[in-house]
């Protein structure tokens, strides 16, 4: 003779699988559902457009390695950032320069500061470390002056 507890335990089980059901479908639901073999997401036109700077910087013989980040949410509004370990030797400050110019005549949108992490790793203290603030006027006209007005 089964117990109550026994069937308590069933009917526990019972109700619990189909809502277990409901809560996956609105979970695959609510993140788009699973991607189809044949489709591709979406490409981060800032991500394309930070690739694009690193190769131009990658193309320069005093640099070791490029990495771009764009980011534009709540926590970091409208930012890039540059890191470039530079070759023995090299220009810290020319390649700050050159990562300046690229940001700014690039496309990312919109564009309120610019990080730059420029790195020796032979001589640390050599490199430099730089935030471009383009929210403030006489920084962002000394750019302005110095490489033309932003692409439209």
């Amino acid at each position: 003779m089964p117990t109550t507890r026994g069937r308590a335990r069933r009917a526990a089980r019972i109700s619990v699988l189909p809502l277990g059901a409901v809560l996956l479908a609105g979970c695959a639901f609510a993140t788009g559902g699973a991607a189809s073999p044949s489709s591709s997401p979406a490409e981060d036109p800032a991500a394309a457009v930070g690739a694009d700077i690193e190769r131009q910087l990658l193309a320069r013989d005093d640099v070791a390695d490029a990495e771009v980040r764009y980011r534009d949410d709540v926590t970091v509004p409208a930012s890039a950032a540059v890191d470039v370990t530079m070759e023995p030797g090299a220009d810290a400050e020319a390649l700050a320069d050159e990562a300046v110019r690229l940001v700014w005549l690039s496309a990312l949108e919109p564009l309120h500061s610019i990080t730059l992490e420029i790195g020796d790793p032979e001589d640390p203290p050599s490199g430099v470390s730089r935030i471009v603030d383009l929210l403030d006027d006489a920084q962002r006209d000394a750019i302005e002056s110095e490489h033309g007005p932003r692409p439209e």
